[in-house]
């Protein structure tokens, strides 16, 4: 498997294949923006949030997409 001979677990692996398929899903493609869905989708108090508060992954998306409220060069 490719992903042990890069030093990944399976778990790992899997993990970073969701996360991708996150961003497709949600027409995001920006690598800049990998580190915001790889903790959306690894925190669990934020998956519990998810499970519970309909159209919670459509709010966030839309927050990451848009950028940070604060710009520090403003």
């Amino acid at each position: 498997m490719v992903a042990v001979r890069i030093g990944l677990t399976k778990d790992e692996a899997r993990h970073l294949v969701a996360v991708y398929e996150f961003m497709i899903e949600h027409d995001d493609a920006n690598r800049d923006r990998w580190s915001y869905y790889d903790e959306l989708l690894r925190s669990r108090k934020i998956k519990k949030a998810r499970d519970d508060v309909a159209g919670f992954d459509t709010f966030i998306v839309d927050q990451i997409k848009s950028g940070p409220s604060i710009r520090p060069w403003s």
